[in-house]
């Protein structure tokens, strides 16, 4: 009843509208600060929830070219329904800001890889995505230089290679000991003892990636995947040692790697089923 006096909850049944011009005032800073177009605030979420947004629909206009590359059209889209019913699961736990982001560059480098375009795209693709996530720029240039590398066997591609893999660790360097070297990172670095013990980063992994895993064994029977599928050993050692794998966020380039895999085969059971 206090509460309700405070508020003034007289005036809000005589004179609605005044009271309502001065709950603003009653409404902590925070929370209003939400609701005025001129404020930081609002600047900050809408210049978030637009990065966000363009960033997500760039991520599945891509996927679907990836898709498109290995299935037909509608299994393609059937495999964008997938992955967004397992995109609540990388929400959960901590959502970085340049998830999206990453995964999008990520993508490009793969679409890049598979139609065996200009290198000097994904060093372009590589050298951006080293400034938010240089360790999936890492992963996604060591599957553009192992398809270069299987494709032409000849020292270019190994300089080429050696330009792409060795720019995110250069950037990475640069970063943290020169640009920002008297910054802290938030958590410790080696997070392996953590990740064995603690029972749910081997659940939200598993339930994430029990799917396309299924499919693994599969990647010998397409060339780009026979040639790329190393990349995946260390990438999941290294999420390992140092990352938080409850954190599934971390595993969506695997998984879009993967998706291909699964949208061929599915398209294959299917068919056998129908007797076509």
């Amino acid at each position: 009843m206090m509460f309700l006096n405070q508020v003034g909850w007289k005036a809000w049944i005589t004179d609605p509208l005044n009271f309502l011009d001065s709950l603003k005032d009653i409404i902590p800073y925070e929370f209003a600060a939400v609701f005025q177009s001129n404020s930081d605030m609002t600047k900050v979420i809408n210049g978030y929830a637009t990065y966000r947004f363009a960033f997500t629909v760039l991520s599945f206009f891509l996927l679907y070219l990836w898709l498109r590359y290995f299935a037909d059209e509608f299994t393609s889209v059937m495999f964008l329904f997938v992955f967004s019913s397992l995109m609540p699961f990388t929400m959960m736990n901590f959502y970085q800001q340049e998830t999206m982001l990453s995964l999008a560059l990520f993508l490009g480098v793969l679409n890049i890889a598979v139609r065996k375009k200009s290198w000097a795209w994904v060093f372009l693709i590589v050298l951006i995505g080293s400034f938010a996530r240089s360790d999936h720029m890492l992963f996604a240039a060591l599957v553009f230089v192992l398809q270069d590398v299987f494709s032409h066997k000849d020292k270019k591609s190994l300089l080429r290679g050696a330009v792409l893999l060795g720019t995110p660790l250069i950037i990475t360097f640069l970063i943290t000991k020169v640009i920002f070297a008297d910054s802290e990172y938030y958590c410790r670095v080696v997070q392996l003892t953590y990740n064995l013990t603690n029972p749910w980063c081997w659940f939200f992994p598993v339930v994430f990636l029990i799917l396309p895993a299924i499919f693994v064994k599969k990647a010998r029977e397409i060339q780009f995947f026979k040639r790329t599928f190393w990349w995946i050993f260390p990438f999941i050692a290294l999420n390992v040692a140092v990352g938080v794998t409850k954190e599934v966020r971390l595993f969506l380039p695997l998984l879009v790697y993967l998706l291909p895999l699964m949208a061929v085969e599915s398209k294959k059971l299917f068919s056998e089923k129908d007797g076509v």
